[in-house]
């Protein structure tokens, strides 16, 4: 774990563009003190709840979540996606999004892996971070809706919903 953590902050202090963080450098972010002073503007944060709250503290109410998050996001010109069934885009200019797309199933191993690597592939395509974290958030939910009309929600993986992302873009352009 130190060697993780000695990566992270070389790559934390040294940066040349946005990056995604999630899982594992979120829970060793969370260890310093302030620990948003050390990303990167313009990167995407994606906890779940849990990886939030070790972030930022408790709150009262999910409006409460939702504010903290929001003052963070526009001090450090940074962007988060809170996790969950509508998951939450809260983006640096301030500006709090709720996502439709996607079902009960994609609460599965693995699919906040595919949504990270979704996020990074539009963000080396020219996407801003706020266009990826909005076109991100929705492609990975609508790409988990069209895997739920062939594979039960209750059999779903990480893998089903990646090899509906080509068909979530079709979806999304026709």
């Amino acid at each position: 774990m130190k060697q993780v953590t000695t990566v992270l902050k070389c790559l934390i202090n040294n940066p040349n563009t946005a990056f995604v963080i999630d899982a594992d450098a979120l829970n060793l972010l969370s260890k310093y003190e302030n620990p948003f002073i050390h990303i990167p503007k313009d990167s995407i944060l994606t906890p779940h709840p849990k990886e939030l709250q070790r972030l930022i503290g408790d709150w009262k109410d999910d409006f409460e979540k939702i504010e903290k998050v929001r003052a963070i996001t526009v001090k450090y010109e940074i962007n988060i996606l809170i996790k969950g069934a509508y998951t939450a885009s809260i983006l640096s200019d301030g500006n709090c999004y709720f996502n439709s797309t996607g079902n009960w199933g994609m609460a599965t191993a693995g699919s906040g892996d595919t949504l990270s690597g979704i996020l990074v592939s539009l963000l080396g395509q020219g996407y801003s971070s706020h266009e990826a974290c909005l076109l991100g958030t929705y492609l990975h939910g609508l790409a988990g809706d069209l895997a739920t009309e062939k594979i039960h929600p209750h059999s779903l993986v990480a893998s089903d919903i990646s090899n509906f992302i080509s068909a979530a873009y079709c979806d999304l352009t026709k």
